[in-house]
Order: structure tokens, then C-alpha cells, then sequence
């Protein structure tokens, strides 16, 4: 895009500059030309783009549930180590009170 708009401005400058008809001068229609091109380029990338990021979205979806479930056993495993705690305190309350 920023190549666009640096042949957008290209363009207004050689317009700006132009003496007699525009469309005699060759340096306009170079311009117009270049930037006809690098318009169908950056259209085409956008469109490539596009498909591209469409695709890493359908893929991430699929990992979705693989994740849900790791964060479901991360939670459990980290819940199961309080417990523990919980368990040695009360063994060793249990030793002391005898």
C-alpha cells in the first residue's frame, strides 16, 4: 500500500508538472501504466493474502478443542498439587497431635 500511495503522488506531481495536454506527455502515461500495474500486484498479494490468512484460521479452529483440553489438565494437575499441600499438612498434624 505504501508503494501505491508513493505512485499516487508521483502521478499528482507529474499531472501538476504537465504543460499542454495531458495525454501527450509520456511521462504521464508511464506513470499511469506503472501504477495500473503495481495496482493488479498489490490487488493480487491482498487476494493471496486473504486465502492465506483463511486457511491459518480454519487450522487454528481445529486445534481449539486440543487446547481446551490441555487447559482443562493443566488446571486439574495444578488443583491435584493443592490438595496434596492439604494432605501433607493434615498427616502431619495428625503425627503431632498423637
Amino acid at each position: 500500500m505504501l508503494r501505491l500511495r508513493q505512485l499516487e503522488k508521483s502521478l499528482l506531481s507529474a499531472l501538476n508538472e504537465a504543460k499542454g495536454r495531458i495525454l501527450d506527455d509520456d511521462s504521464i502515461i508511464t506513470h499511469l501504466e506503472t501504477l495500473k500495474h503495481e495496482a493488479e500486484e498489490i490487488a493480487k498479494r491482498v487476494e493471496e493474502t486473504d486465502a492465506t490468512m483463511a486457511e491459518v484460521e480454519t487450522t487454528s479452529q481445529q486445534y481449539i478443542p486440543l487446547a481446551q483440553s490441555c487447559s482443562s489438565i493443566y488446571f486439574t494437575l495444578e488443583s491435584l498439587n493443592q490438595v496434596i499441600i492439604i494432605t501433607d499438612v493434615v498427616i502431619l498434624l495428625s503425627l503431632f497431635s498423637v
